[in-house]
């Protein structure tokens, strides 16, 4: 196994286990020992995107299945994902879905 399969295969695995606390991939490159710019080449050189979306596309599959099936609120689900300030979660996930949490919860229903 390559270097960059095992740095990319760590990376992945370290976002579904961190993804509601770590949002840069600063962080990640840190628990990683290497370089944001480092981590960032390896992914996109492995996946073709890039650690930052990897990490936004996890963080959105949470938020929507939160939305969709734990009956929480959309401020709870903010915090749930470590997001403090609920207009900026949804802004974020307006900018990944198209629509703002609460359509996608009210389609979801």
């Amino acid at each position: 196994m390559n270097r960059q399969y095992q740095l990319t295969y760590q990376f992945k695995q370290l976002v579904d286990e961190k993804y509601k606390d770590l949002k840069s991939v600063q962080e990640y490159a840190s628990l990683l020992g290497i370089t944001a710019k480092h981590l960032t080449e390896v992914i996109k050189e492995e996946i073709g995107d890039t650690a930052l979306h990897l990490i936004h596309e996890r963080i959105i599959l949470e938020a929507q299945y939160l939305l969709k099936h734990s009956g929480f609120s959309i401020k709870e689900c903010a915090y749930e994902l470590g997001y403090n300030d609920v207009s900026y979660f949804s802004r974020f996930f307006k900018t990944y879905v198209g629509v703002t949490p609460s359509q996608f919860k009210c389609k979801s229903i």
